[in-house]
């Protein structure tokens, strides 16, 4: 998917194939011309079976509206903190002697 292609041609469909304030809450807060906007209009169309061009047509307006397959904000990954494991304890080493 080009995302600036995506947010052109979204801009471009707005007022004649959507408005915003037709669509799902979600969008409604972004701009339509925007990278964000295309990346959630493309996970909208991933989640419904369609090719995740980023771009809204007919059939993702059909998908937005579905209500089977919410459309919901993605949640960012948080990458785990390696944890260390601890020092060996003198106790176990085989050569210490008691």
């Amino acid at each position: 998917m080009d995302e600036t292609i995506a947010a052109k041609e979204n801009k471009k469909n707005a007022g004649k194939l959507y408005r915003l304030e037709e669509l799902p809450a979600a969008y409604q807060a972004m701009a339509c011309a925007s990278i964000k906007f295309a990346r959630r209009v493309a996970e909208c169309q991933e989640a419904h079976g369609l090719e995740p061009s980023g771009i809204i047509c007919k059939a993702t307006l059909e998908a937005m509206a579905s209500p089977s397959k919410p459309v919901k904000a993605k949640k960012t990954k948080k990458k785990a903190a390696k944890k260390k494991s601890p020092p060996a304890s003198d106790d176990f080493k085989s050569d210490k002697s008691v």
